[in-house]
């Protein structure tokens, strides 16, 4: 909303989502249709009369809001949500819903609506994240940013999801105003699940009015009535008597609407034909499209754009989307065909550039096992020293993934139910599906193509077909074992089992819980990496795994024994699972980096224990590493003799430091009869990379109360 009401003011305004204002004059409204006061205390009774006609609902189940839509989703979500209560909000959508959800404390979940299937609801994945908890469903019809319209069948059914949990269900409808008599009717005709809200701000060029209003079932909207005391006590009455009068005149105002919209859909869509770098979902109502940029990033295309073409959008960002913007066909047509042409020059620019870019003498392609959107394991950390390692390396990740990051200096150590913070650290999470996009989205950029779910399994062949061939496949490298003579590798599986899990507890800060049981001593690791979810790593010695008694337990009973170990720290949250399973960490190591013109990186090359660094942090260092390396434009050897050197001792001393802090682990029950303080001592030091001068400069108020109790 900032960057809305703050952007530069530009000629070409593609980014507006409403029609173009009204000037006052086309009202046509007599000064006796105007007072400063009346009787309005919970509505102006013949505004209410006009809007419920207009929906073809009963007056009493209309509440009438003087902010919009916006204000009306705040009232809205404001009387159907307490704090803690579980709310399911559609991804992407416009981003005060989710902020105002977060305001009020709700816990939030979301389900998809993915440009794959042309931003259409699946009621089978809403029925699979609704729980007795749900108290609210939130999306957009027309969805905002796409334009795509839910139909009524659809409706229905996530009206009986809702109904079956005591949910109900909040529908923003400002640009089903849009469809004008096309338009289907409002879903609070299905039923008294369904609350729904709009304005007179999208459709019709009447947004200075800020007519907006809420239906609801009676006793809710009145509920809201009263609430609303609260946040607008009474509207202003001059607008509430303008409104009146642009009611009776939205024919009038229908009219023009539809001429813009009709002219500019069709001038977008033989846009959308030309452009090979751009690709959308046709839609045939509503104010806006949100096509996908295939190649060069967003945020430099919208710079593009604003500083040179005069020309605005809306970046993606702003709806979750990054590689996506928004048009608004809601400028005058003239206006509208010179922005679209500017649209066009600066794409072309922008492929311009990234064919400057370039290296022609690159032929980069990535095999990759798994889908775009597979991954396994939930956030990744990074600390202040990676994050600057990569900024220097590539700027435009580096940005990226910045945006995405939930950053905290401390690490908390609890013990016997004391919480004991250690300040000064510096580190960073993201959501490992997130970062994957991130670096996707970069090679599209860099014309590094990508094949998806492509297991390459003639090793021998591809290395025959290319001059560098890059074993990035993980801990079971299938690369590392067909040149194993080469590679000479050495892998040791640990006795200690670990399972990775997520949770909607959110844990501010690197989080070390330790919980003693009849079984045996259980470990967490656990921090926050986006504003609704927490990685939640279980580690124990393999007796305490097997007197729990975890080898013959399904994935529902393993996540509810340790949700029950680990009750005082999750606070109810269950334990989410993503292909969750036990298993032993595997310590690789590699005495040759590279074989002819093979080389490994990431886990296929080396491993560093979890408790210590993320083998993701590791992975990208080792390539940027690599890519310096053969920036002296040397031979393929010599180029990999330069990566073994540089990197192997850093690797080495590395594992060196998630050695010891491994093992600390592995005995962990040794260090229970400390104190927590204690406790927490010993656990900043067990690496050997932080030492009593270090903690001491980094948090002297901890080393303070530590030094007390010797």
């Amino acid at each position: 909303m900032q960057w809305a009401k703050k952007r530069p003011k530009v000629k070409y305004d593609l980014a507006l989502s409403g029609i173009l204002n009204l000037p006052f004059s086309e009202l046509e409204a007599r000064i006796e249709d105007i007072d400063l006061n009346g009787d309005n205390s919970y509505g102006y009774r013949p505004l209410v009369e006009a809007l419920a006609a207009h929906c073809q609902v009963d007056p009493e189940s209309v509440v009438t809001i003087s902010g919009g839509t916006s204000m009306a989703n705040h009232l809205a979500i404001a009387a159907a949500v307490e704090h803690g209560d579980e709310v399911l909000v559609e991804q992407p959508t416009y981003e005060p819903l989710l902020a105002v959800a977060e305001y009020f404390g709700a816990k939030i979940k979301r389900f998809a609506r993915s440009f794959e299937d042309e931003f259409r609801i699946d009621v089978e994945e809403i029925a699979k994240e609704i729980t007795a908890k749900t108290r609210l469903i939130v999306l957009t019809n027309l969805h905002n940013p796409s334009s795509t319209l839910v139909d009524e069948t659809t409706l229905r059914q996530i009206g009986e999801l809702a109904q079956g949990a005591g949910a109900r269900v909040l529908v923003d409808e400002v640009y089903l105003e849009a469809m004008f008599e096309a338009a289907p009717r409002s879903s609070v005709h299905l039923g008294p699940q369904f609350i729904a809200t709009t304005s007179l701000t999208k459709g019709y060029g009447l947004s200075g009015l800020r007519c907006g209003w809420i239906m609801a079932e009676r006793e809710l909207a009145q509920r809201m009535r009263l609430l609303h005391d609260i946040f607008g006590a009474v509207a202003p009455h001059p607008a509430e008597r303008l409104s009146v009068v642009a009611l009776a005149k939205l024919p009038k105002f229908v009219a023009r609407a539809k001429r813009i919209l009709e002219s500019n859909r069709a001038m977008l869509s033989e846009f959308f034909d030309s452009r090979e770098e751009l690709k959308a979902v046709r839609t045939e109502s509503g104010t806006t499209s949100f096509p996908r940029l295939l190649k060069g990033r967003v945020e430099n295309l919208c710079d593009l754009l604003t500083e040179k073409y005069d020309t605005a959008v809306v970046p993606g960002r702003f709806f979750e989307s990054p590689q996506h913007f928004r048009i608004g066909m809601c400028a005058e047509p003239q206006l509208f065909s010179e922005g679209v042409e500017r649209l066009g020059a600066a794409l072309d620019e922008l492929v311009s550039i990234l064919m400057k870019k370039a290296d022609a003498a690159h032929n980069i392609t990535i095999h990759e096992r798994n889908g775009p959107d597979d991954t396994f394991g939930w956030g990744v950390v990074f600390s202040g020293k990676t994050l600057a390692n990569l900024r220097k390396a590539d700027e435009a990740s580096h940005a990226d993934i910045m945006r995405g990051f939930e950053a905290w200096d401390n690490v908390d150590v609890v013990h016997r139910d004391q919480k004991i913070s250690i300040h000064g650290n510096s580190f960073s999470g993201i959501a490992r599906l997130r970062l994957l996009k991130i670096l996707q989205r970069r090679c599209e950029d860099l014309g590094i193509e990508i094949k998806f779910q492509n297991e390459v399994t003639d090793i021998e062949a591809r290395k025959s077909d290319c001059e560098l061939l890059v074993g990035a496949d993980g801990v079971n490298s299938v690369v590392r074992q067909t040149f194993s003579v080469g590679f000479q590798p050495n892998l040791s599986t640990r006795p200690n089992k670990y399972i990775w899990y997520g949770t909607e507890q959110l844990f501010h800060g690197l989080t070390l819980t330790f919980r003693e049981t009849a079984a045996g001593v259980f470990a967490a690791h656990s921090y926050k990496f986006d504003r609704t979810t927490s990685t939640f790593i279980v580690e124990c010695d393999p007796d305490t795994w097997a007197k729990a008694g975890f080898a013959i337990m399904l994935d529902e009973e393993t996540r509810a024994q340790l949700a029950a170990v680990f009750e005082p720290d999750l606070n109810g949250n269950p334990l989410l699972s993503n292909n969750s399973k036990w298993i032993n960490f595997v310590l690789v190591k590699n005495a040759n980096w590279y074989h002819e013109n093979v080389v490994l990186l990431g886990d296929a090359l080396h491993t560093a224990h979890f408790s210590i660094g993320s083998g993701t942090k590791l992975a990208m260092e080792d390539a940027i590493a690599l890519k310096q390396s053969f920036d002296q434009r040397s031979s393929v050897t010599e180029s990999l003799q330069r990566y073994e050197q540089a990197r192997k001792p850093v690797i080495e001393e590395y594992q060196a430091a998630a050695c010891d802090s491994m093992v600390w682990f592995e005995n962990a029950g040794d260090y229970m009869h400390l104190m927590p303080i204690e406790l927490a001592y010993s656990l900043m030091t067990r690496s050997g990379r932080v030492d009593d001068a270090e903690l001491r400069k980094r948090d002297p108020d901890f080393m303070s109360s530590h030094d007390s109790i010797k």
